[in-house]
């Protein structure tokens, strides 16, 4: 029965152990998943900027729930801590300076395309027929234009593929969170049938 117990202790994967408490990471599925939503909802560069924001008020929310779970739990306190302190920094920056974190964004993207695609067309230089690298090369390029030209369309686009990235990770973080929570249940319970008994 100790094994047991053992086993389903080891059963908590590290990503579990990161975020703490089940209920830690139903909270911040919710969250995602209602950023996700909004940002999907109303695209557009300026109001990018406001959604950008949400998102930093989000992580400044999350930075301080970690920083209270961080204080009531010292054998998980520093990992806890470093992730109430990467959230709060995060969210600080992304609060206030949303527009200039969206137009960096934009840029780096613009030029990993650009460069990615210059590079994929260099590899297959020569005559040859057209390539399947060859054809992802030219679509690298000209998106990379497009979205130095265009930032705002190109933030569109983007944003779009965002949301539904963070409503899928927050829809996973809700099922993980009822695995978990039935995991601690379970530990929990057997933890308490081994003092559920008297030495005569």
């Amino acid at each position: 029965m100790f094994s047991t117990n053992k086993d389903q202790k080891q059963s908590l994967s590290f990503f579990d152990r990161l975020f703490g408490h089940w209920w830690m990471m139903f909270i911040e599925g919710i969250l995602m998943i209602a950023v996700g939503i909004v940002i999907a909802a109303v695209p557009g560069f300026r109001t990018l900027t406001i959604l950008i924001r949400l998102v930093g008020i989000e992580r400044l929310i999350v930075g301080f729930f970690y920083l209270i779970l961080s204080l009531r739990d010292p054998i998980a306190g520093i990992l806890i801590s470093g992730q109430a302190l990467a959230n709060l920094i995060l969210g600080f920056f992304l609060a206030l300076m949303p527009g200039f974190f969206l137009s960096i964004f934009i840029f780096l993207v613009a030029i990993w395309a650009f460069i990615s695609g210059i590079g994929m067309l260099v590899q297959n230089r020569g005559p040859q027929r057209l390539t399947s690298r060859t054809v992802v090369g030219i679509l690298l390029i000209a998106f990379g234009l497009f979205a130095g030209i265009s930032p705002g369309h190109t933030a569109n686009v983007l944003v779009l593929v965002f949301a539904v990235m963070i409503i899928v990770f927050g829809g996973y973080l809700l099922n993980r969170s009822t695995d978990m929570r039935k995991t601690e249940k379970k530990i929990a319970e057997d933890e308490k049938g081994y003092d559920d008994y008297t030495i005569e």
